[in-house]
């Protein structure tokens, strides 16, 4: 093996990779992409900022009717392509300025436009 060779090698093997808590001895502690919910004093302290605290907006599913369980026996449904040009035809358009108008927006769970939910095309399969 030539001194080259052996430099070359010595370059992949020494090469810089992300230092993970199985690279470092039995001490090291690096944690795995938690934020951080406060700032350490001098003293060794921690004090925690209740801004950085993650608030979870949980609805309020008292009387909800479905499960959190999906059978294995479920239909495949398989939706129609959505292509570009269609996309732009459900648009309400404003012809004189070209512009979309915000109050006539595409409102998917609005029930003025269910005529762009008609799923009486799709094929239902069954998963067996």
């Amino acid at each position: 093996m030539s001194i080259l060779q052996a430099v070359v090698r010595g370059f992949l093997r020494g090469a810089e990779r992300g230092m993970t808590s199985k690279r470092g001895n039995k001490n090291f502690y690096k944690g795995r992409g938690a934020k951080s919910s406060g700032t350490k004093t001098k003293r060794g302290g921690f004090v925690v900022q209740p801004h950085k605290i993650p608030e979870l907006m949980v609805p309020d599913l008292t009387d909800f009717e479905l499960k959190p369980y999906v059978s294995h026996k479920a239909l495949k449904i398989n939706p129609p392509i959505v292509t570009s040009e269609d996309l732009l035809t459900r648009l309400p358009i404003n012809q004189e300025k070209s512009t979309i108008r915000p109050q006539q927006a595409l409102d998917l769970g609005s029930p003025k436009n269910k005529k762009y939910h008609d799923f009486s095309n799709i094929s239902l399969q069954s998963k067996t």
